[in-house]
């Protein structure tokens, strides 16, 4: 029997997400047939949000399963979220915390192939609204609100299927139904979203990575309006394979950028600071 499976140091980490524990230091197991834990944010609340997939109530396909775990990481409640027919609830899911305490996830589901879904819980994890956002081969790998009570989705798709992917971005409003969205096509290669943070005037920069802009897979941003206008396109090419996974606005205007790169023989994790324009001010790399 595999399970959810998270081992703490004053640090719990999964995935992407890194979430601060002080005064905890052990483990919790939550089991199911099979369960992974794919993403965990610190509540308003206290305690944490933590979303996966398991097959524990569901023998055949995956569903998505939403708990709140106050700060010893017990669980004051689970939720599973299901759909009829083949589907696997949402690999990768991710999971955020909107100002009113609703949460919000996003997933894919099979139908056969992957369609990018997202849901609205109350802060006691009932079910608000459901929406699938495309209908084709999506993944949607970063949620972010925004003041308005809007959610701004970023991800990758494949539309048709077999093509080169291509990322998105896109604008819900409340009631989970689409204001504007963006795919970005280089024309050459995949291209994708992983990360979303918004500067002190409503302005959207997006994260990923591009092969075609440039020619090689390259770091990629993307400045956005909150009204939906693109209005800057950055590219990060070093002549190595390269990923930004994810930005972070600073109060001083800067940027943080976790990235990863691959050279022929070295696969390097980094941190990188940008300046308010957007150029590198330092990069560090780690790797064994």
């Amino acid at each position: 029997m595999r399970g959810f499976l998270f081992s703490i140091a004053c640090l719990l980490t999964v995935h992407s997400a890194v979430a601060q524990c002080e005064g905890y230091n052990g483990k919790r197991i939550f089991s199911g047939n099979t369960g992974q834990g794919h993403s965990i944010i610190p509540s308003a609340e206290g305690g944490f949000l933590l979303v996966g997939v398991s097959d524990a109530a569901n023998a055949n396909d995956d569903d998505w399963v939403v708990m709140r775990l106050n700060e010893n990481l017990d669980p004051e409640w689970i939720k599973t979220i299901g759909f009829s027919g083949t589907d696997e609830g949402g690999r990768d899911a991710v999971i955020v915390e909107l100002p009113n305490d609703n949460i919000a996830i996003g997933g894919f589901r099979l139908m056969p192939t992957r369609r990018a879904n997202v849901v609205m819980l109350s802060p006691g994890g009932n079910l608000i609204w459901a929406r699938e956002l495309q209908q084709f081969y999506s993944v949607p790998r970063a949620l972010m609100p925004v003041d308005d009570g809007s959610l701004i989705v970023a991800g990758t798709l494949n539309v048709p299927q077999g093509v080169s992917e291509d990322a998105y971005v896109m604008k819900i409003n409340p009631q989970g139904d689409i204001n504007w969205s963006h795919r970005f096509d280089s024309g050459n290669g995949n291209d994708h979203f992983y990360g979303l943070t918004e500067k002190p005037n409503g302005n959207i920069i997006v994260a990923g990575a591009s092969v075609g802009f440039s020619g090689s897979h390259s770091g990629m941003l993307i400045e956005i309006t909150s009204n939906g206008a693109v209005i800057g396109q950055h590219t990060y090419n070093e002549g190595l394979l390269t990923q930004f996974l994810d930005v972070k606005h600073l109060e001083d205007g800067h940027f943080l950028i976790g990235a990863h790169q691959n050279s022929s023989s070295n696969s390097f994790g980094i941190v990188m600071k940008l300046s308010p324009t957007l150029e590198i001010v330092w990069q560090q790399k780690f790797h064994q």
